[in-house]
């Protein structure tokens, strides 16, 4: 602010007036820092155990995945053991829909264990069951669960069960053994027309459809 001083002058002579400019001692107001959204790490490991052949790994949240459940374990197993990632924990990547960045959206490591803690191999059918927190899943437009059957690095799409629920998308498919799984865009049906349509118009007509009989 600012504060006048009027000084009266001698006798016969003007007043002086005199204007000080007050110095700003007031406190500013900080500019807000925003939070960041926290990123899910990396990985995340955790343990069921196994109750009937099935077991239900839980997890905490945001961590890509709510919770996974295996069924179907033969009387060996003790408990299950889980690996949630984003980098893909089998050797190679064939299988996978297109740009692996782009079309999968997590990875499971699912390892069954004895008492001990030791690896047991499954051979027999196992359910799978994964939700999938929708901020994980968003950017995947067809989910469908992918399985690498024989730990070698080449994955399987699997015919998936998919459903919403309350702390995500659930998606349940059966599969032999247990070993790394993915979660990826499901490969787009051939369509019919382009299958058949030979010339390329868009269409099927007398002689290609004649053709696509013959085919079934």
């Amino acid at each position: 602010g600012k504060q006048t001083l009027t000084v009266e002058g001698p006798q016969n002579s003007a007043d002086v007036t005199v204007t000080v400019e007050e110095a700003d001692t007031s406190t500013p107001t900080p500019t807000p820092t925003p939070t960041p959204t926290p990123e899910p790490p990396a990985e995340v490991n955790e343990t069921a155990n196994v109750s009937d052949g099935e077991a239900t790994v839980t997890f905490p949240p945001d961590q890509g995945v709510s919770e996974s459940q295996v069924s179907g374990l033969p009387g060996d197993v003790s408990r299950v053991n889980i690996e949630v990632s984003a980098t893909n924990p089998s050797s190679g990547s064939e299988g996978l829909p297109g740009n692996v960045d782009d079309n999968v959206a997590t990875f499971l490591d699912i390892t069954p264990q004895d008492n001990a803690g030791s690896e047991v191999s499954v051979t027999q059918e196992i359910t799978v069951s994964v939700v999938v927190e929708d901020s994980t899943i968003r950017e995947i437009n067809n989910p469908a669960l992918y399985h690498d059957v024989n730990s070698n690095g080449t994955y399987t799409e699997l015919d998936t069960q998919v459903s919403e629920v309350s702390n995500g998308t659930q998606l349940t498919a059966t599969t032999t053994g247990l070993s790394p799984f993915a979660v990826a865009e499901a490969t787009p049906p051939t369509s019919v027309v382009d299958e058949f349509d030979t010339d390329g118009n868009g269409e099927i007509s007398i002689t290609e459809l004649g053709q696509a009989g013959q085919a079934f």
